[in-house]
């Protein structure tokens, strides 16, 4: 949803959480971490991307450990992005290491 702000320029922001398996090594996750931050180098079009690990006292994560949001000038970038090689070249590692995934995309 747009605010008051809408006459600034917006970005696009591609929100990501991660729920892995159950046992997965730490190591596995380190190297899923990596990678996904070496996106934003290989792939021009990715604006901004910052990550974290879940540290909310809250208890409603529901086993998401990890969240990475990227930015996008435009749904065009963020299309591209998506089918771009590196980012199905990420996808394919990680699919065996995932329990649950979701993505939110929304105008900042």
């Amino acid at each position: 949803m747009k605010t008051e702000n809408d006459s600034k320029k917006t970005r696009l922001r591609h929100l990501v959480l991660f729920k892995f398996n159950e046992g997965i090594d730490i190591s596995i996750i380190r190297e899923i971490e990596k990678r996904f931050a070496l996106l934003k180098h290989e792939i021009t079009l990715v604006k901004d991307l910052e990550w974290g690990t879940n540290i909310s006292k809250e208890g409603l994560s529901n086993g998401f450990t990890h969240c990475f949001m990227l930015s996008f000038e435009d749904e065009k970038d963020r299309d591209a992005y998506i089918i771009h090689p590196k980012h199905q070249m990420f996808v394919a590692f990680i699919k065996a290491y995932l329990d649950k995934a979701c993505v939110v995309d929304y105008w900042a």
